[in-house]
């Protein structure tokens, strides 16, 4: 059984982690830290890096906020947004960890997955935006509307709309 764990870890798409609860130090990540964060995993394993260095300043208070809940042993959940050294690119990422008890009933280690859930980020902004245009156009109802659709489907007519409803929903002016 032993032997299967590092081998699942490592083709794993999500990062596993484990860290000592006293000294807080990483005693392990798999080697997907490296394409999720754009970091060495050695830089982390040696103590060389500083990981938070990686989250934005903002997230930085959610990215700290785990730890000390893991490690008065209760499991978290905090998400957090980090900047790849290697390319620039701001990634959305899921943690989740969890206490490790040892024999005398103490947290000894706290352990974890983190997700990158960028694309469920991005999901779920186009949501909010589809959604705040369908609120605009029930806004914009009470101003009478007809589309007359070409014979491609696209609708370059608007008959009736001049005022908010038709610049809402499409963010474009009537055409003239």
């Amino acid at each position: 059984g032993e032997e299967r764990c590092p081998t699942f870890a490592e083709n794993s798409a999500d990062v596993f982690w484990i860290v000592d609860a006293k000294p807080q130090r990483v005693e392990y990540v798999n080697p997907v830290y490296e394409k999720m964060f754009g970091q060495p995993v050695d830089v982390l394993l040696e103590g060389n890096g500083n990981p938070l260095e990686l989250v934005l300043p903002e997230d930085r208070e959610a990215a700290t906020s785990g730890m000390p809940k893991a490690i008065g042993s209760e499991t978290f959940v905090r998400h957090y947004r980090v900047r790849r050294p290697t390319d620039g690119e701001v990634r959305w990422i899921r943690d989740t960890g969890l206490p490790i008890f040892n024999d005398e009933g103490e947290v000894a280690r706290v352990a974890g997955v983190e997700q990158d859930v960028t694309e469920e980020q991005r999901r779920g902004e186009a949501m909010r935006v589809s959604e705040e245009r369908l609120r605009r156009l029930g806004e914009g109802a009470r101003d009478p509307a007809m589309f007359r659709p070409d014979p491609a489907g696209v609708c370059p007519h608007w008959s009736g709309c001049g005022g908010p409803g038709s610049e809402a929903v499409t963010g474009a002016v009537e055409p003239g």
